[in-house]
This record gives structure tokens, C-alpha cells and sequence, in this order.
């Protein structure tokens, strides 16, 4: 456990599933993990349970942590963390799955279509095996759909909105429940957001 630093940004993105809570640090580099752990007498705390950094190569300037979900599945408990500025400013986001009680990482995804849009994991969204990965940029932006089959992620779809323009920022949020994606646009319809 190491102590929280001015500049680390901690606490920039969070996403909580169930027992498991994610926090992201992009100005460190790093995600914590959190797991709530129940006492006999009735009481709860939090306690860290794993620093999340992606493999050899990374910079705290990627922008690692940016943006975090988490999910509970069938199989266990996975992290999705956003690095907006890795790849030459692309970006990428990494998977992590804890599999009995140890967190590694087990995919590392980017847009198949980048650099077009770059930015790419400035937001992410996950829920049942489906990830929504958003790249806002001064092109107008986009959202990019993976799904997990057997450990693997494959993207699917890379949406854009019929009348984004440059500025828009779709993809500056996102969100999936299901089979419902949601991405904002808070500089579409002229400024007013959508």
C-alpha cells in the first residue's frame, strides 16, 4: 500500500460491483482495488486488496486510470481501466480478472479503426461480458463495443452518432447495463449537450 500524492489524482474515476471497488489514479499510473470484508460483529470496512498497473512499457503520462469499471460475472470479478493517452495519444484500455483472490491483467484493447479518433479510453463502461469503451476527440468522437468469449475480447462495433461533429465529445461518458449502451455528447446540439 503505498500513500497517496499530490498530483497522483486519486479518486479521478471510481466504479464500484457488488464487493469490489475500483479507484483510479491516472496522475500515478495506477487503479486500487478495494474489497469489503464483513466481521463477526456485524461491522464492514474496506480494505485494498490489489494495485492494478498495466505491463512493461508504461508511463504514468498514459493517463492509466482515467477512467475504471468493474463487474462481477460468472466466472469472477473484472476491472476495465482506461488509459486516454497511450499508444501516441490513441489510447487503449486494459482488462484485469481476479481469479482466486489474485488480480492479473488479461487483455490490453485499442480501437481497430485508431488513430481516427484519438483519446480512446477517456471512458468506460462494463456489465455482463460487454465493454464500451468511449474516444472523444476534436473529430467528433466514438464508443467501441467489445465482448468477452472464453477469456478473449473481440471489438464488435464502433458507434457514432448520425450528426456528431467535431467538438462533440460523444464518447466522453459511457455507460452499458445489459444490452442498452449509453454515450454522452456534452458539447452536442450546439454546446447544449446530448
Amino acid at each position: 500500500c503505498r500513500l497517496n500524492a499530490e498530483g497522483d489524482h486519486f479518486g479521478n474515476s471510481v466504479a464500484v460491483s457488488m464487493l469490489t471497488a475500483v479507484v483510479g489514479s491516472p496522475g500515478r499510473g495506477s487503479a486500487t482495488v478495494y474489497r469489503k470484508l464483513f466481521a463477526l460483529d456485524g461491522t464492514t470496512t474496506w480494505e485494498e486488496e490489489a494495485a492494478l498497473v498495466p505491463g512493461i512499457g508504461h508511463s504514468s503520462a498514459d493517463g492509466f486510470g482515467v477512467a475504471v469499471a468493474v463487474a462481477s460475472t460468472a466466472t469472477g470479478v473484472v476491472a476495465l481501466v482506461g488509459a486516454n493517452r497511450d499508444l501516441s495519444q490513441a489510447g487503449s484500455a486494459y482488462v484485469f480478472t481476479r481469479s482466486s483472490g489474485v488480480w492479473s491483467q488479461t487483455a490490453h484493447l485499442f480501437a481497430q479503426e485508431a488513430p481516427i479518433d484519438r483519446g480512446f479510453g477517456a471512458a468506460v463502461g462494463m456489465s455482463d461480458g460487454v465493454a464500451v469503451i468511449g474516444a472523444s476527440s476534436a473529430t467528433g468522437g466514438s464508443a467501441h463495443v467489445f465482448t468477452e468469449v472464453d477469456g478473449s475480447w473481440t471489438q464488435v462495433a464502433a458507434l457514432k452518432a448520425n450528426d456528431t461533429i467535431p467538438g462533440d465529445g460523444f464518447g466522453t461518458s459511457v455507460s452499458v447495463s445489459s444490452t442498452t449502451i449509453v454515450v454522452g455528447a456534452p458539447n452536442g446540439t450546439r454546446g447544449v449537450g446530448s
